[in-house]
């Protein structure tokens, strides 16, 4: 064989007495070793030795230094061995630390390659096995492979930072679009809406016509039926043969009636124009279900019905302040239908409650119930009670009379005092009528020595004359004192000279010369509206101007017309002057 240094080299044994004899032999000499007598602390297993460190294309490498590999990244290990004790051929096991985690199988191969090796640096080791399984020491070389530029931690930081300008780039490209896609819809929306509000304001326009037309008609049909009225009961009262007598009350019954539907249907149209004013005065509720009881006590005489009135609670204040004439009419309504609609021998019976104000609050609860024995209602007809131009169909089958108007309008009027009118009914065995009103109690026997509920100082900026005259209706009977505005140079002129700072503020949303929101940001600097409580009340419902008004520091939005609850509240949470 030939040698590591490339010399040839021949060698053989023999065996004698037991034990082998290695003969070796050069060029000029041989010699002979008997392994009987090498030492025994010799090891069994030499340690390898590497032959050549190469690289794919055949450059050595040193092998006494660690070297460094580029290119291909592709190395060879060949190594060789000496066994002292053993004839058999040796095997090897490998391991390359960094990639095998383990020992490879013994082999009798002197030869390993590695090829496409990760950049890093490397140790390769390797031990001689002889035949009875006994291990070298291992042979260790260190060397390092260049990673390419692909594995270096600048191309991750360049892939890092291109992969954030590309997230970012994406990310103002979206936004960018986005925005184009929502300017786009907010210009779509802001088209229908201003289709939308051209449209209601072309029918709100036709609502105010109809309504016009229809009030000027009663107008002008009032004059002759009143006149009418008046003849009818001048015949009443002469001395006529019983036929003619007949003929002529049948005559005023049926003017008296169409004169009544003419002044629900002036009374509906005038609230659907928001010129129904609400008038407070101080009302003795006694005296009030007295009248009702003997306006229709004959009506109930003639029909053979009981009519009875529960008297009041012993703490009911006997002064209330509301608006009298609309809490008659629609006691009188209520009273009226259980009358037409109870058979003979029934029963109507009107039962008042008071419920007293809670604390802090400036009014109480008046509830009425008109209970009925009449034939009740069928669930259909209560769906739409309340309903304009709905004739109610009684449960007994019988065709509904009347134009309609008379529980529409009663609702209406409750509404806008801020109460409730409901119906409860059973088909077969009567109907109630509950409306609630939010009234003041009066001190004393003597309305006109009672103190006023709340005397406050307000600021009421409004651009139409009869929404005006309603602020003043509602707040004047508690004793406040208006300014009354119709734009904003005047409302800042009012604030500007008053000598007293203001309790409320109430303003427009739409205004001549700005909007209540402007108008807001300039008077709450001024000494005289800067503690002052500031609603916007107006006929806008939009959520967004509410909660616009809320963050300018509006403690409320109200709607057109103002309430009487309303104004109560109103009043009751700023009971007293503001102070500078």
């Amino acid at each position: 064989f030939i040698d590591g240094l490339g010399r040839l080299t021949a060698a053989w044994w023999e065996e004698r007495d037991g034990h082998f004899v290695w003969w070796l032999g050069g060029m000029t000499s041989a010699a002979r070793l008997d392994l009987t007598v090498v030492p025994a602390a010799l090891p069994l297993v030499q340690t390898p030795w590497l032959e050549t460190v190469a690289t794919r294309d055949g450059t050595s490498l040193p092998l006494a230094t660690a070297a460094t590999i580029g290119g291909e990244r592709s190395v060879r290990f060949d190594y060789s061995a000496a066994q002292t004790r053993h004839p058999l051929p040796l095997a090897f096991q490998t391991r390359l630390e960094g990639i095998e985690p383990d020992w490879s199988a013994p082999t009798q191969s002197r030869t390993r390659d590695y090829e496409r090796l990760p950049g890093g640096n490397y140790v390769f080791r390797v031990r001689t096995v002889d035949a009875a399984g006994q291990t070298s020491p291992a042979l260790a070389y260190a060397f390092a492979v260049t990673p390419r530029f692909a594995e270096t931690w600048l191309f991750r930081g360049l892939i890092f930072v291109a992969a954030i300008l590309g997230a970012a780039g994406w990310a103002r490209w979206r936004t960018r679009r986005l925005g184009q896609r929502a300017a786009g819809l907010e210009h779509l929306v802001g088209q229908r809406t201003e289709a939308l509000l051209a449209t209601n304001a072309t029918l709100l326009q036709l609502n105010a016509r109809r309504t016009e037309l229809i009030g000027a008609i009663s107008h002008e049909l009032r004059t002759p039926l009143a006149g009418a009225a008046t003849l009818s009961a001048s015949l009443l009262r002469r001395d006529l043969p019983a036929a003619a007598h007949g003929d002529a009350a049948h005559l005023h019954a049926c003017v008296t009636h169409l004169a009544g539907m003419l002044d629900s249907t002036l009374d509906l149209s005038r609230y659907e124009l928001g010129l129904i004013p609400l008038n407070a005065r101080p009302l003795h509720l006694a005296a009030l279900f007295d009248e009702t009881r003997a306006l229709f006590a004959q009506t109930a005489l003639e029909k053979n019905l009981t009519l009875t009135v529960a008297a009041l609670s012993t703490d009911c204040p006997a002064w209330v302040l509301t608006d009298p004439t609309h809490a008659k009419r629609v006691l009188h309504n209520l009273v009226s239908n259980a009358l037409k609609f109870t058979p003979p021998d029934g029963t109507v019976t009107i039962k008042p409650a008071w419920t007293p104000p809670a604390a802090g609050a400036l009014y109480g609860w008046l509830k009425v119930s008109v209970h009925d024995t009449g034939p009740g209602l069928t669930p259909a007809a209560l769906a739409h009670l309340f309903e304009g131009f709905q004739r109610t169909a009684i449960h007994d089958g019988k065709a509904p009379t009347g134009a309609g108007l008379g529980l529409a309008l009663a609702k209406r009027l409750i509404d806008l005092a801020g109460g409730t009118l409901a119906c409860e009914s059973t088909p077969g065995t009567g109907s109630t009528f509950n409306f609630t009103l939010p009234v003041v109690p009066l001190a004393g026997s003597d309305p006109a020595d009672a103190p006023a509920p709340c005397p406050l100082r307000i600021l009421a900026v409004e651009d139409e004359a009869p929404h005006r005259a309603h602020l003043c209706d509602l707040f004047e009977p508690l004793g406040a004192t208006l300014d009354l505005a119709r734009d904003v140079a005047s409302a800042l002129a009012c604030a500007r000279r008053s000598p007293v700072p203001y309790d409320l503020v109430l303003l427009d949303f739409n205004l001549p010369d700005g909007t209540g929101l402007e108008l807001w940001a300039q008077l709450r600097i001024l000494p005289a509206a800067r503690h002052a409580h500031a609603y916007l009340v107006t006929a806008h419902s939009s959520s967004a101007i509410r909660q616009t008004a809320l963050d300018a520091g509006f403690r409320m939005m109200l709607p057109k017309p103002l309430a009487w609850r309303s104004a109560l509240e109103m009043a009751a949470a700023k009971s007293t002057p503001a102070t500078g």
